[in-house]
C-alpha cells in the first residue's frame, strides 16, 4: 500500500511486458563514539555543573551550606561543560587545606590553562587528600572558546570530591539573578538594498525583568542550541537593541529553534555575571503533526502544517504573497496526474499554499489511501517529509524543512489475505470466498472485476471447446484493463499465432509481468494480481486462471469469482444483483 496526496497515483506500476525485480538490503553497524569526540563543537555545550559560584579557593563547608560532590554530579562517561568568567584552579599552592572549593578534597589542574589558539588540549588533574597533593589523577579536555571555555570532566574517583573554579583576579562578577527569559517575534519595515522597496523582516525579542539597580545587560542568543558569534550590551533604556535579526550571522534561516539567555555587567569590560536561566526554545518554522493515521475504511485524512512567525512580505505585493508547503513522497511513490483508477481527494496536488496573512491559521494537507502492487507484506508506516518551496518573496522561507511525518497504515479488512479465485481447465471454478462450481459453457466471461466505477478494473476470460466431441470447455484467452491500459493474451483456435501485447497503454498502471515462455503475473494497481499458466491439452493452447486478491476488493468484486466477504451464500450474484442457486445460471449472466 502507498499514501498518496490528492490526484496522485503511485509511480510504481507501468506498462510493461517484462519486469525485473531489485532489492535493497539496509545495513546498520553501531560504532563505539569518544564523548568528548562526539560533537561537532564543544563550544556548543550547554551543560554546566552546580554551584559555579561556590567552588572557589575560600568557599569552605560553612559557607557553601553543603559538600559539592562532582562523584553525583558528573556522568561515569563524561561530558563538555561550560564556564564562563571563570577557569580551572591549576595552582595547588592557593590550597592551604581540605575542605576548600565547597567541598572536602578540591581537584585543580595540574599544568597550565590553554589559549584560544590551541584548540582542545589533553590535561591532567589532581585530587588533594590526606596523604597526597596528587591523588587519583585524571585525563580531562580544555578548550577555549570566544569568551569563556569548556572542560571535559569525568566522574571523580572518590565521593566528596569537586573542581575548583575561579574568577581572574581582582575581579568579581555581578551577583544579581535574573529570571528565565522569554522570546518573542514581531516583523520590522525594512529597505530592500536593491529596488528600495518596503520588506518586512523578522526579529526576535529576549523578554525578562529588569533588575532595579543599574546594570548593563547582555543577551546571548543560541540557534538550535549554539550561541550566534554576535552578542550586544545595552543599559535599560536601550533594551530594545538587544534583538536577533534576520540577517547574516544572525538569523539566516527558519526550521530552527531559538532561544536567549541574559547576564549582566558593571562595565562593558568588566566580568560578566552569571547567566540566566535559557528560555524554553521558540521554534521558528513550520510545525506539522508529527502522526496521522490512514484507515482503509475510511482511507483519506490530513497533515495539519501552521507556521509559528509571520509571514513577511513586500509591501507592493501583499496580495500575492504566499509560502508553500510541498510534500516530498518516498521515490517510488511520485506526484502525477488524476486517471480513472483513482479518485482525487482535494484540488491542490503534492502542497499547499499559504497566504501571509494566514499564517497563524491551521491548513491541512490531505492524503489518502491507495495500495501498491504488492500481494503481501505491507508496511505498517510511512515517513513523508515537507518542506518549502523556493520563495522569492521573502527568501528565508526558501527550503524550510518540516519534521517528518509518520502516517500509521490500519488496515482492519483481512478476509482477502489467503484467499484466491480460479478457472482451471475445463474450467472448474472456485470463487474468491471458496465455492466450487463447473463453467461447461463457451463464450466471453467477466472472470473478476472491482465494482468501484473510478478504479475501473476486469479481467475477462474467452472459453471454448477443447476436447470435442466431449463437452468440455477451456481457457483459451484473457484481456485485462486497469484505467486506459489494456492487455490481452490470445491463443483461441482460428488465429494465426498467438497474441501477447498491450491493446491500449494509456495510463500506465498495468504491470505485466513475464516470468517464463509459459507464466505471466498481471498485476492491477490496487495490489491485486492475475496469474495466467499456458500449457497445451489435447493438442490445443489453453491457460489455467488464478486471481489473487488485495485489501482493495473486500466488499468490491463481482463477476465469476464472486463476492469477496467471506460469505459463500451470495458467491452465485448475477449483474441485476439477483442471488441464484444454479451455477449454470450464473455464469452464463456474465457472458
Amino acid at each position: 500500500m502507498a499514501i498518496i496526496l490528492p490526484t496522485v497515483l503511485t509511480g510504481k506500476s507501468w506498462c510493461s511486458e517484462e519486469i525485473n525485480d531489485f532489492s535493497s538490503n539496509c545495513v546498520l553497524s553501531s560504532l563505539n563514539v569518544d564523548p568528548a569526540a562526539a560533537a561537532n563543537d564543544p563550544c556548543d555545550s550547554k551543560h554546566v555543573l552546580p554551584d559555579m559560584d561556590k567552588r572557589g579557593i575560600n568557599s569552605t563547608l560553612g559557607q557553601s551550606g553543603h559538600i559539592i560532590d562532582d562523584h553525583y554530579n558528573i556522568p561515569a562517561e563524561g561530558q563538555w561543560y561550560r564556564v564562563e568568567s571563570q577557569h580551572m584552579l591549576n595552582n595547588v599552592s592557593f590550597i592551604h587545606e581540605l575542605k576548600a572549593c565547597g567541598t572536602v578534597f578540591p581537584i585543580y589542574l595540574n599544568g597550565s590553562l590553554p589559549q584560544r589558539q590551541d584548540g582542545i588540549v589533553d590535561r591532567v588533574v589532581c585530587t588533594v587528600g590526606f596523604g597526597s597533593l596528587c591523588q587519583h589523577p585524571m585525563n580531562i579536555k580544555i578548550k577555549m572558546c570566544r569568551d569563556f571555555s569548556v572542560y571535559f570532566l569525568k566522574r571523580p574517583a572518590s565521593t566528596s570530591s569537586a573542581f575548583c573554579f575561579l574568577y581572574p583576579e581582582n575581579t568579581l562578577p555581578p551577583k544579581f539573578d535574573i529570571l528565565k527569559p522569554t522570546v518573542n517575534v514581531s516583523l520590522v519595515n525594512k529597505i530592500s538594498p536593491v529596488f528600495h522597496v518596503d520588506l518586512q523582516s523578522l526579529q526576535f525579542i529576549c523578554d525578562f525583568t529588569l533588575l532595579s539597580e543599574d546594570l548593563l545587560y547582555e543577551v546571548i542568543w543560541y540557534i538550535d542550541g549554539k550561541a550566534i558569534s554576535e552578542t550586544k550590551i545595552a543599559n535599560r533604556t536601550e533594551i530594545e537593541q538587544l534583538v536577533l535579526e534576520e540577517q547574516p550571522g544572525q538569523l539566516e534561516r527558519l526550521g530552527v529553534n531559538v532561544a536567549c539567555a541574559v547576564r549582566t555587567r558593571l562595565t562593558p569590560n568588566d566580568v560578566p555575571g552569571m547567566l540566566s536561566p535559557r528560555s524554553d526554545p521558540f521554534y521558528a518554522g513550520i510545525t506539522t503533526t508529527p502522526s496521522v493515521t490512514l484507515h482503509r475504511e475510511s482511507p483519506t485524512t490530513y497533515i495539519v502544517v501552521k507556521p509559528t512567525v509571520p509571514v513577511g512580505c513586500p509591501t507592493l505585493f501583499q496580495d500575492v504573497c504566499e509560502v508553500v508547503v510541498e510534500l516530498i513522497l518516498p521515490e517510488t511513490y511520485k506526484c502525477r496526474g488524476s486517471i480513472g483508477a483513482v479518485l482525487p481527494t482535494g484540488a491542490q496536488t503534492c502542497g499547499k499554499h499559504i497566504r501571509h496573512d494566514e499564517w497563524d491559521k491551521e491548513h491541512n494537507i490531505y492524503i489518502a489511501w491507495l495500495d501498491d502492487q504488492t500481494y503481501n507484506g505491507h508496511p505498517d508506516n510511512y515517513k513523508v517529509s515537507l518542506r518549502t518551496a523556493i520563495n522569492n518573496y521573502h527568501p528565508i522561507w526558501s527550503n524550510v524543512v518540516l519534521g517528518d511525518v509518520n502516517v500509521i497504515m490500519e488496515d482492519n479488512s483481512h478476509l482477502w489475505k489467503g484467499k484466491e479465485c480460479h478457472a482451471i481447465c475445463d474450467p472448474h471454478m472456485k470463487t474468491f470466498d471458496g465455492r466450487n462450481y463447473e463453467n461447461q459453457n463457451d463464450g466471453t466471461f467477466i472472470f473478476y472485476e472491482n465494482d468501484d466505477p473510478n478504479k475501473k478494473v476486469q479481467v475477462q476470460m474467452k472459453v471454448t471447446p477443447c476436447n470435442a466431441p466431449a463437452h468440455v470447455f477451456c481457457v483459451c484467452a484473457i484481456a485485462v484493463r486497469a484505467g486506459g491500459d489494456v492487455f490481452v493474451i490470445d491463443s483461441c483456435p482460428g488465429i494465426y499465432r498467438p497474441i501477447f501485447e498491450f491493446r491500449s497503454c494509456e495510463d500506465h498502471i498495468l504491470d505485466v509481468r513475464k516470468i517464463n515462455e509459459h507464466f505471466y503475473k498481471i498485476y492491477l494497481p490496487s495490489g491485486t494480481y492475475l496469474s495466467a499458466r499456458l500449457w497445451h491439452y489435447t493438442g490445443k493452447d489453453v491457460m489455467d486462471l488464478h486471481m489473487f486478491p488485495s485489501a482493495a476488493d473486500t466488499f468490491h468484486t463481482r463477476g465469476l469469482c464472486g463476492t469477496l466477504n467471506g460469505r459463500t451464500d451470495d458467491d452465485f450474484t448475477k449483474p441485476n444483483g439477483q442471488i441464484t442457486g444454479d451455477n449454470n445460471i450464473f455464469a452464463k449472466s456474465w457472458r
